[in-house]
């Protein structure tokens, strides 16, 4: 199990419309992570419309892909990993572009991808 980036109570909710997040919270608790996925997918949604929050956007990507590791849907769930990896980078957040990175790494060595394990920089908290 992974860790959130940042805490549940620190996302930016301001974007997220309440019917949602108790949606959401409905869906953690009874362990419904497809339940989970398509609401967290409308909020990503939200994150991404005007005006932009690409920092709520990371921490509802970042529970989205746990939610996908949780079904073991790994193209989703790496889909997921990319996009963060770029939101991090945009954000300029070294704490999430290690995160990332850490979790881009843990989903190639589970798809036996050693090669470009090795390959990858180090994770930095400074910007590539």
């Amino acid at each position: 199990m992974t860790t959130d980036v940042e805490p549940r109570s620190r996302l930016p909710s301001d974007q997220a419309t309440p019917h949602l997040e108790a949606e959401l919270e409905r869906a953690r608790a009874a362990v419904d992570w497809q339940k989970a996925v398509e609401v967290l997918s409308s909020l990503i949604a939200q994150a991404r419309a005007a005006p932009r929050d690409p920092a709520a956007e990371y921490g509802w990507r970042s529970e989205r892909e746990q939610c996908y590791e949780r079904l073991a849907l790994i193209g989703p769930q790496f889909q997921d990993i990319e996009a963060m990896v770029a939101l991090a980078d945009e954000l300029d957040d070294g704490v999430r572009r290690v995160h990332a990175a850490c979790r881009r790494m843990a989903v190639l060595l589970q798809l036996g991808r050693i090669d470009e394990v090795r390959a990858m920089p180090s994770p930095s908290p400074k910007a590539r």
